[in-house]
């Protein structure tokens, strides 16, 4: 891979929560190969202009000011987390879930669209389908 210079970055922003022994590069190389080598980027410009992205769209910040905080015991509405996206960024987001040892929906991956300037997020034009119970929970990083 050609992002050596952005991998303090990458492990920082963008780690493999799945297998974080792998310090990201097998997820870094799947996200390349299934979306980066359509974007009409290279790879270094494709990681670092999504490096810069997430400088300008913090998901967390957006949710912290909306009352919906990463913790082990509150749950949310999926509408109200979306609407909160939407509102927060001006694009719908899809959003996918796996389930936590208590058997609750929790917030796994959220998918954004970008438009081909590389710099403006979009509604996406096909979402992924969401697994998503309709009252979800943010795991807590404790």
């Amino acid at each position: 891979m050609q992002i050596s210079d952005l991998e303090s970055e990458l492990l920082k922003y963008w780690p493999n929560i799945k297998c974080p022994s792998s310090e990201g590069k097998y997820l870094w190389r799947n996200t390349w190969n299934a979306y980066g080598v359509c974007s009409g980027l290279s790879e270094h410009d494709y990681f670092n202009k999504a490096l810069e992205l997430r400088e300008k769209i913090d998901l967390l910040s957006i949710f912290n000011k909306n009352g919906i905080v990463s913790t082990d015991y509150a749950d949310y509405s999926l509408a109200n987390v979306k609407k909160v996206i939407l509102g927060g960024i001006g694009a719908s987001a899809a959003i996918r879930c796996s389930k936590n040892q208590w058997d609750e929906s929790q917030v796994y991956e959220i998918y954004l669209c970008v438009d081909k300037d590389a710099k403006t997020i979009i509604d996406c034009p096909v979402l992924p389908v969401s697994n998503c119970a309709p009252r979800v929970v943010f795991a807590s990083n404790n």
